[in-house]
């Protein structure tokens, strides 16, 4: 985990405090300028540098959002923000509003996003969300949920006004479309990712970073009326004035989706489970609810209070686990290793090779703690139903946000 075992100023402990008292009282979010009055206030920094510092530190560990590019606010409540997300990009809470407003229409079909569509939407929200609009739409885009594709118009490289959303883009090629597109005797490379199970959010994130590098060929979906390249699963590019770039989808999200699904799922529980189990009748110990309760705590506490030592010793890495090392203290540690990894993945993907391994290694840890915790619901069935069935696309771009607010 980043920063684990760093050393930090101790009067950064007091700061922590006064920023969970704003979350408790109910305050989502943060400007830059009130965490640094609160900082300098109480005494807790230097300067501006160690209070980003600070920042980095907790958005590293998910208890908070800052990036540094965008530092306008700081995101108290990571799932605060997962909430949101779900709330613009489906509407689900007021759609019936929508229906038949011509631009919800267009978004629901062509992912295109307008700004006046976007006033509609944020018009429904609290103001705790209004206030903060732009920022939000900021942060949506780092996390490749919206783009505003570049496209050559009149000689000129322009960014289009209006957001796409490729998530919900259901137009798909036509042949008409084709005709327009092909250029004859002109090449164009084709980048295509074919496999026998193409889950949609892993070809989204790689849409969006062709729109950022690329500029977005046209069409003409009406007459005398441009619309940018963009279709389900598939997107246009001009690398040059005679060059067309396809991209089209892979089964590492997919896999990365279902594991990450797994340990908010399962892996939590276990440790939740075997925690409730080991302080049963312990009127000193107050545990608290699950939803409050993720794999870091958890893994803490079991650690603190040492019951179930591992083989070898606490805070290890992979190697030092042998495949006989079958200890419930040595397969907590099997628990926080899996949340690492999958928490540090340069991407949101996952290996059919080490998706296999983790499959085999977690079926073996769950197996133990079934005959251990003996569950009304046994954790190897969950984790077989998990693995069988399909993720959908929505809960997969928020586990990609929960990686790192939840595990």
């Amino acid at each position: 985990m980043p920063g684990f075992g760093k050393l930090l100023p101790v009067r950064f402990i007091q700061l922590e405090k006064s920023i969970d008292g704003k979350l408790q009282t109910g305050t989502q979010f943060l400007s830059f300028d009130d965490v640094k009055t609160i900082a300098e206030k109480i005494g807790a920094i230097t300067d501006i540098a160690e209070l980003d510092v600070f920042l980095r530190y907790h958005h590293d560990f998910g208890n908070l959002i800052y990036f540094k590019d965008i530092p306008e606010y700081i995101i108290l409540n990571p799932q605060w923000l997962v909430k949101v997300f779900r709330l613009l990009v489906t509407a689900d809470m007021f759609r019936d509003k929508l229906i038949g407003h011509k631009e919800w229409d267009m978004y629901e079909t062509t992912g295109k996003l307008t700004k006046n569509l976007i006033r509609c939407i944020f018009a429904n929200q609290t103001d705790d969300i209004t206030n903060c609009k732009e920022h939000i739409l900021s942060i949506m885009e780092k996390f490749d949920i919206i783009i505003r594709p570049k496209m050559l118009i009149d000689g000129k490289e322009l960014v289009d006004p209006h957001y796409y959303v490729p998530c919900m883009i259901k137009t798909i090629v036509s042949s008409e479309i084709l005709e327009q597109l092909i250029i004859p005797q002109h090449k164009s490379y084709c980048l295509c990712l074919e496999f026998d199970f193409l889950p949609p959010a892993f070809i989204n994130h790689l849409m969006i970073s062709c729109i950022r590098r690329f500029t977005t060929s046209q069409f003409c979906r009406q007459k005398n009326h441009l619309t940018p390249a963009l279709f389900r699963q598939t997107g246009l590019f001009d690398l040059n004035s005679c060059e067309k770039l396809w991209e089209a989808s892979s089964t590492v999200e997919m896999n990365m989706a279902k594991m990450v699904k797994v340990a908010l799922n399962i892996l939590a529980d276990v440790l939740f489970d075997l925690l409730k189990l080991e302080t049963y009748g312990d009127p000193t110990y107050v545990l608290p609810p699950r939803n409050q309760c993720d794999i870091t705590f958890l893994y803490r506490e079991h650690r603190r209070m040492n019951k179930h030592k591992p083989s070898n010793s606490w805070g290890g890495k992979w190697t030092d686990i042998a495949g006989t090392d079958n200890a419930l203290g040595d397969d907590i540690e099997r628990i926080r290793l899996t949340r690492n990894e999958l928490q540090h993945m340069k991407f949101f993907a996952l290996d059919d090779t080490r998706y296999t391994e983790l499959c085999t290694i977690l079926q073996d840890v769950l197996n133990r703690f079934d005959k251990h915790i003996n569950p009304s619901h046994l954790y190897t069935d969950r984790l077989d139903k998990i693995l069988e069935n399909t993720v959908e696309r929505e809960d997969v771009e928020c586990f990609k946000l929960e990686i790192t607010s939840k595990l």
